[in-house]
């Protein structure tokens, strides 16, 4: 099950061919991009043919095939992650063919990293706050408010290092 989204041009002495898909089969997320520039040959017919039929620019297409996993197809390979990169130029034109797979468990571990991170964050900042008030300190920078030296003396209006409130808001000077 996946999208592809293709794009076909032509010139006068060549024309162009690109393909982006991304798709997901045997539990993989897959994202293949591949683009041929013919000079000649049955590729350059080829484009002729499909600019002919549905004009040129970007066309998308949806497709739900089941595609067999095949380890062997795959060259490279870095733990889970597979790719497989094809760079061929001929008297015909340049193609070239970029495809690379996850485990679909690892792109989820990936996608939800971001926002784990982002309350894991959310949560250091308010301890931090709520501690630094606690022990009577300026909750921009952390400056000892306190004007005593005693543990529950009386805390300045205002930090004499940022000039924050001492409640943490920043005054504007005027």
């Amino acid at each position: 099950m996946g999208v592809r989204a293709e794009r076909y041009r032509a010139g006068p002495a060549s024309g162009e061919y690109r393909w982006y898909t991304a798709g997901c089969w045997d539990g993989r997320v897959v994202l293949i991009r591949q683009w041929r520039d013919p000079r000649g040959g049955p590729w350059l017919a080829l484009i002729r043919k499909q600019v002919a039929s549905g004009g040129e620019g970007w066309r998308w297409e949806r497709w739900s095939n089941a595609y067999p996993w095949d380890e062997k197809d795959w060259p490279s390979r870095w733990g889970p992650l597979r790719w497989h990169f094809i760079d061929d130029n001929d008297p015909n034109g340049n193609y070239h063919y970029r495809i690379i797979a996850a485990p679909l468990w690892g792109v989820a571990l990936a996608a939800a990293a971001w926002p784990l991170c982002s309350l894991t964050l959310l949560i250091r900042r308010r301890r931090k706050r709520r501690r630094l008030a606690r022990v009577g300190s300026c909750q921009q920078c952390g400056y000892d408010l306190r004007a005593t030296a005693a543990a529950d003396g009386p805390l300045l209006a205002r930090c004499p290092e940022c000039g924050a409130d001492s409640d943490g808001s920043q005054r504007k000077e005027d």
